[in-house]
């Protein structure tokens, strides 16, 4: 896996109880990034769920588990899918990504990155979270997939035990909130059978970042758990925050877009956004649009500077597999 190295299959030993980092002061910040082929699905109130709100993060389940090498950046193919409820093309990997100094205690950050493998577990962050308010919506950067469809809510059954095999795995975050993404770029909306697409009208985010402030503890426990029965655990990492923050990317990415994997492609205007059907798999019998690249969001705002140059203005932040947001089925049963 690109990355500078791999965690493997076996769970580590328990964190021990004294501090992790005395700069911590028995609290941290916790800083996400979600990037890839990843569904923002808010839950539609904090008290649906009795625990202040949650948001799921999808990660769809896009080609097959295929040899790596040799993939190279191309358009999607269209609305085919691959063997087993998967969306055809190059696989796309469910990762997590962590800076190894966070793995011990006053060892300082290497800048070498971490690969931990999520597909197939569910992962809370934090396992005991305060809970996100209501009224903090997900930036609407983040491409709404309920105003450019006609799909309505997701239903309940992709966020509980033992989903079809359209979503690879599940990140729920707890607590905090959204932060304005730092990647945008301008597309245009392809709907099936319309002669003109739609210029959508605001830049659409090819990541989102997300924060929780004042996490107890010393050290974070990730619990990695089966996304068929999430009362099996089946790996357990512990994690040490430096200078009171600690730094996690999950994202769902073909090989060559992963961390360590070299210089990212520079997306050219014209291109489509990558497997952007894969999310429509949840939602049987819609049709799913096609996004066309116009061009890199400018640092001024202006949607008319940034398509006059906007091979010049796309840098490998601009990514071709776009976040998306969707509402889920309101439900007041407990959720896995």
């Amino acid at each position: 896996m690109p990355a500078d190295h791999t965690l493997d299959g076996h769970a580590t030993a328990a964190a021990p109880a004294t501090p992790g980092d005395a700069s911590t002061g028995g609290g941290f910040r916790l800083d996400l990034r979600f990037s890839g082929l990843c569904l923002c699905v808010p839950e539609p109130t904090a008290e649906a769920r009795g625990s202040g709100g949650l948001v799921h993060v999808l990660m769809m389940n896009v080609g097959e588990d295929t040899p790596v090498h040799g993939w190279s950046r191309a358009p999607s193919k269209g609305h085919d899918h691959g063997a087993a409820g998967s969306a055809a093309g190059p696989k796309h990997y469910c990762m997590l990504y962590v800076d190894e100094g966070h793995f011990a205690q006053g060892t300082p950050l290497t800048g070498r990155m971490v690969g931990i493998p999520l597909r197939d577990t569910v992962l809370r962050l934090p396992e005991h979270g305060g809970g996100i308010s209501a009224s903090e919506p997900l930036d609407e950067s983040v491409l709404p997939l309920h105003e450019i469809t006609a799909v309505d809510a997701l239903p309940r059954e992709w966020i509980g035990p033992r989903p079809r095999r359209q979503v690879a795995a599940r990140v729920v975050v707890t607590a905090g909130k959204s932060l304005p993404p730092t990647a945008k770029a301008w597309w245009e909306i392809i709907h099936p059978g319309e002669p003109k697409p739609e210029e959508w009208p605001w830049p659409i985010a090819s990541h989102l970042g997300w924060r929780v402030d004042n996490v107890a503890g010393h050290h974070l426990t990730l619990s990695l758990r089966s996304i068929d029965d999430d009362r099996q655990v089946v790996r357990t990492i512990h994690l040490y925050p430096k200078d009171s923050a600690l730094g996690l990317h999950v994202c769902c990415l073909p090989v060559y877009e992963l961390p360590g994997a070299g210089p990212a492609p520079v997306p050219q205007a014209g291109e489509f956004a990558e497997h952007f059907e894969a999310y429509f798999a949840l939602f049987p019998g819609v049709r799913p649009p096609r996004l066309r690249l116009k061009g890199a969001d400018a640092a001024s705002g202006d949607a008319a500077s940034a398509q006059l140059a906007p091979r010049r203005m796309m840098t490998s932040e601009t990514s071709v597999c776009t976040t998306a947001q969707v509402r889920l089925a309101a439900d007041t049963a407990a959720t896995p």
